[in-house]
């Protein structure tokens, strides 16, 4: 197994020098992708005391077992890493010994409690020492911007040199420096130049790319208050063992980063038994998992790493957690926010003839003038007024444009086999039935609200009845789909047959 394909050859970094990418103990390594992706392994919370040997030796296992598994283009360390009441400087020296050794680039940004090892332990003295690292990438951060580590991290394609994709690492600092934010925020904050030095870069790589945002990353310790948001969604994926802690004030850099539109997904630490990652405004936002933290967490949440998959030439990426104690935990998919969760259980698809496209439908009307509570309440015998064929799941055969219901009847053609996500949305009420049993239920005197659920299907013909109910002030249904490799679409006309 060949761990040096990731360096930088000799004559690469000559090059490089003229670009201004040097450290004080060597040339930056160029980072690039290989076989259309480019992975980064998250470590984060390792809290290492220079004469804890024994977890030194876990931290080496751990990250030697990655590399030979996860084969890591870059190494992230999230903060938190060296945090023991002893020699700050010989802490370090131990992790570089242990992420210089691999040959593999790292970057470091600091957590809140790495400049508490030592009394006159600052991020400046802690960058003095990572100066010492041959391999390190973000040793000489942004200058004349607040905090320590701030760099953005070019990722080139493959076969040409110009930027795929971007890597930003950012200090989200420690402790409040000023009064004013001592009194709102126990934690400190990104700070406002931080903020503007991300824009930057972020319109310096989008100018280079023809005016189109790059596709970007970002690592930093502390969570934003936006990670409540992903915390609170029952749908995210992985662990929520714990509060998020971000500052308690929002200075806005989310805004700022959804703004750009270059962002697909941003990761941290800090909270050791979180390792969720989620969707908030088309953003991930993520844990990585604790990579050395106490050791009663190992029966929850075994020490270990986030592998972030970036694809080239794309806005995606997969993620997974790592452990050397059992290997691959279940994959997120962005931008599906899809998992590897609902592909071990796939529902088989309908042996079953079709007579061409279409769906079938069953119209009704509401002659009480009243507003009725259920789809069953408009769906029966007694309300039929008309039935027949039409192209798509939607509302164009509706007589009149309140009280009445539908109760349409298809098979849904599923291209491909694995996890998908369906979306019923509706103006009042509706409910849907897979493959014979109800999948979604959205009844009610509601106005327009959509429900989603997520689940493996196989390849072929899935069943889908739908009961639609309108009583006033609006109407409107729709089905949407959204596979791995299949944007959030309504469903297209071409996929629904009549049996």
């Amino acid at each position: 197994m060949n761990l040096f394909r990731h360096c930088l050859p000799y004559l690469a970094a000559v090059a490089m020098l003229a670009a201004s990418c040097c450290s004080e103990k060597g040339l930056e390594q160029e980072l690039r992708f290989h076989d259309g992706t480019f992975r980064i392994a998250h470590v984060c919370d390792m809290h290492y005391g220079c004469t804890d040997t024994a977890k030194l030796a876990r931290i080496k296992e751990m990250v030697a077992k990655t590399v030979e598994d996860e084969k890591p283009d870059l190494f992230v360390l999230t903060g938190d890493a060296v945090t023991g009441s002893d020699d700050a400087h010989k802490g370090w020296l131990d992790m570089i010994e242990i992420f210089d050794g691999t040959e593999i680039p790292w970057a470091v940004v600091l957590g809140n409690h790495d400049a508490e090892a030592n009394a006159g332990v600052d991020g400046g003295v802690i960058f003095s020492y990572l100066s010492e690292a041959r391999n390190i990438v973000n040793v000489r951060g942004a200058a004349k911007v607040f905090g320590h580590g701030n760099k953005a991290l070019p990722i080139l394609h493959e076969k040409n040199d110009s930027v795929a994709a971007v890597v930003y690492c950012i200090d989200s600092n420690d402790y409040p420096t000023t009064e004013g934010l001592k009194r709102v925020s126990y934690y400190d904050v990104i700070h406002d130049d931080q903020i503007q030095w991300y824009v930057d870069e972020s319109n310096r790589f989008k100018a280079m790319n023809g005016g189109v945002p790059v596709p970007s990353v970002a690592y930093y310790h502390i969570c934003l208050p936006e990670f409540l948001e992903v915390a609170r969604d029952p749908n995210h994926h992985g662990k929520y063992e714990e509060r998020c802690c971000p500052a308690d004030i929002n200075v806005g850099f989310f805004g700022k980063v959804r703004i750009q539109g270059d962002m697909i997904g941003m990761f941290v630490g800090h909270d050791h038994t979180n390792d969720f990652v989620g969707m908030y405004q088309g953003i991930a936002l993520g844990y990585g998992r604790q990579s050395g933290v106490e050791d009663e967490n190992d029966t929850k949440a075994p020490m270990g790493m986030r592998i972030v998959e970036l694809k080239e030439g794309k806005r995606e990426f997969d993620t997974w957690v790592y452990t050397a104690k059992g290997g691959e935990e279940d994959k997120w998919y962005y931008p599906s926010g899809l998992s590897s969760t609902y592909e071990k259980d796939m529902l088989p698809s309908q042996d079953v003839k079709t007579s061409g496209n279409g769906v079938r439908y069953v119209y009704y009307q509401n002659e009480t003038g009243k507003c009725l509570d259920s789809v069953n309440d408009i769906c029966k015998p007694a309300n039929k007024v008309a039935e027949g064929i039409t192209e798509k799941i939607d509302l164009s055969k509706a007589q009149r444009e309140d009280f009445f219901g539908f109760d349409f009847d298809t098979y849904v053609n599923i291209p491909e086999s694995g996890a998908w996500k369906m979306t019923l949305s509706s103006d009042d009420g509706s409910i849907l039935y897979l493959d014979g049993k109800l999948f979604i239920d959205n009844d009610g005197n509601h106005a327009g609200e959509g429900i989603f659920r997520y689940l493996g299907l196989e390849k072929g013909l899935h069943h889908i009845q739908i009961k639609y109910l309108e009583n006033n002030e609006g109407n409107r249904i729709t089905v949407k789909l959204q596979g791995r490799n299949y944007p959030e679409m309504e469903i297209p006309a071409d996929w629904l047959f009549l049996p």
